[in-house]
């Protein structure tokens, strides 16, 4: 109460009039130092509010293709159950390694991938797969059902029907912003908004970089992690990691792009263990954005983990921009909109009662500050649509000590790179979906492949967008031919088909379905990998052969 008074104090008197100005320069200067030292008093507040936890060993950068320890406890128990399945459902005695690859195309590519997994849960192929990789959208499938099976111990069928229960609501439910067909996603409940503005005023107060992914990425949380309840913009990778690990779900590997070296587009990978690539060296995911020193995590330069609602939306910042179009679209409707309140729903928003804590001196300069820091991101239209990581490898960058990240459709709509740069992930059988069927990223697959040594099937680079989306399946490298090379995995690839993807309300950028709309997707989608199912187990029975060669 004290410093109160007398921060009361100094700000009468910097606001007093003076008779000269010499005098008011001195007041405004003391005034600004002051200020600032109390800001620098509330970082600290809030730091010591919100402490991360040290390592109790040595974190360094892992600059080897090896996979991590805990990758490798994961795929032994893992290949348990795996193996079991095969025994039990396909008469399969070899340890198969199955992984699906799934493109991004936003909620388009969610549902797909939803119906795609929904398939693969009724004939138990899930069951068997090790690896669900994914971008963009997709991953927005993913990240749920790994919190589903991992988490909240379902079994995979019972995990996908409460999935598309609940995805058959929130795609359609709440307040959105709407322009003729196209549909924002939907505004921030109330009960969410100290969530969202505590965790803006911790990053704030660790002084970590932001950009519109700090903002998109609560409303992709919300939308995809709402069943968690409260927790929804809270959950971190870390709390799954321990889950996984015991084998129980496929591990969920989700892609990233950056600039590397030569500016061309390189892959970045996030999983519950590890992030990073083979050039710039593999991390612990929580310690993402903590600082790095000679290849060694800087004990004094911890931050706090990033919320898998923050890194869903990395993975789908190709959409971040979509929040000054919400904003934009706010201010139109009322010229005193709140840089900080902007993504809630306007109606509940008149009834907000801000948190105590929100009065208090302790934490209402840091609230100024993110405000001001918001209101150059949107209002002003400064941001970049890529998460700012510092301090991760800079020798492996050129020197820069900035890692930006940003949505790997842009590079390539398929996490090819997480199956490939790995080779001890040693995949003998990939599900790919494509959600927004093209020629183009599927000959970026075969191209990627064979920058890192491998050659896939030459069909891969020459079939046409019409060849493509002509069958419910395609295989490549099939062990039914003569041209099957057992040492490169089959791809088994499913083009989204029945549906328009230039129409709403299927359109990359439209947000809201109805639930005969997702049923649609889902639905299709599910049946092109049933229907095609007993050649599927054919073609995994034939894959089995080559370990018997060995």
């Amino acid at each position: 109460m004290k410093i109160k008074f007398i921060f009361s104090i100094f700000l009468v008197c910097s606001m007093h009039d003076t008779r000269s100005n010499q005098s008011e320069n001195r007041y405004f200067g003391f005034f600004n130092s002051v200020s600032s030292y109390l800001l620098s008093f509330q970082k600290y507040f809030l730091q010591k509010s919100f402490p991360v936890a040290r390592p109790s060993q040595k974190i360094t950068i892992n600059t080897k293709e090896n996979l991590s320890l805990e990758e490798n406890i994961f795929q032994k128990n893992r290949l348990q159950k795996v193996t079991k399945t095969l025994q039990d459902s396909f008469g399969i005695d070899a340890p198969l390694k199955i992984a699906f690859c799934c493109s991004g195309g936003g909620n388009r590519a969610l549902v797909g991938t939803l119906g795609l997994l929904s398939g693969a849960a009724k004939t138990k192929l899930l069951d068997a797969t090790m690896y669900l990789a994914g971008v963009s959208g997709s991953t927005w499938a993913i990240i749920p059902y790994i919190y589903q099976q991992a988490c909240l111990e379902k079994n995979s069928m019972q995990a996908i029907d409460d999935l598309i229960k609940y995805f058959s609501h929130a795609l359609s439910a709440g307040s959105r912003i709407s322009l003729r067909d196209y549909h924002s996603l939907a505004l921030l409940p109330l009960n969410k908004t100290d969530d969202f503005l505590m965790d803006l005023m911790v990053q704030y107060a660790y002084n970590q970089d932001m950009s519109l992914v700090n903002l998109f990425g609560p409303l992709v949380g919300e939308q995809n992690l709402g069943f968690v309840g409260d927790r929804s913009l809270a959950v971190r990778w870390s709390e799954v990691a321990p889950k996984v690990l015991k084998g129980e779900s496929p591990l969920p590997l989700c892609m990233a792009s950056f600039r590397d070296n030569f500016n061309k587009y390189a892959y970045f990978e996030m999983s519950p263990f590890e992030s990073g690539n083979n050039l710039l060296g593999y991390i612990p995911t929580q310690y993402l954005g903590s600082k790095f020193n000679n290849g060694k995590l800087d004990m004094n330069g911890i931050n706090p983990e990033y919320s898998l609602a923050f890194y869903m939306g990395v993975y789908g910042s190709a959409f971040a921009a979509v929040v000054q179009y919400l904003y934009d679209a706010q201010a139109s409707r009322n010229s005193s909109v709140d840089p900080l309140l902007f993504l809630f729903d306007q109606s509940a928003v008149r009834n907000y009662n801000p948190r105590k804590s929100f009065d208090f001196l302790s934490v209402s300069l840091v609230k100024n500050k993110v405000q001001e820091l918001i209101s150059s991101l949107i209002v002003e239209q400064k941001a970049d649509i890529y998460a700012h990581f510092i301090n991760y490898n800079p020798s492996a960058l050129q020197g820069s000590n900035d890692l930006g990240l940003f949505d790997a459709g842009i590079g390539c709509n398929f996490p090819i790179s997480a199956l490939l740069d790995r080779p001890k992930r040693e995949v003998d059988l990939i599900v790919m979906y494509d959600s927004h069927p093209g020629s183009f990223d599927v000959k970026k697959v075969y191209d990627y492949a064979l920058s890192q040594g491998i050659t896939f099937d030459e069909k891969m680079k020459n079939l046409s967008i019409q060849e493509l989306g002509k069958d419910s399946m395609i295989v490549f490298n099939d062990p039914r031919t003569h041209e099957y090379v057992p040492s490169v995995a089959t791809i088994l690839y499913f083009p989204t088909q029945g549906i328009d993807i230039h129409e709403p309300p299927y359109t990359t950028f439209n947000f809201k379905y109805e639930v005969n709309d997702v049923e649609k997707l889902k639905n299709i989608t599910e049946a092109a990998l049933i229907s095609n199912f007993e050649i599927i187990k054919d073609i995994m029975k034939l894959l089995t052969q080559k370990y018997k060669n060995f």
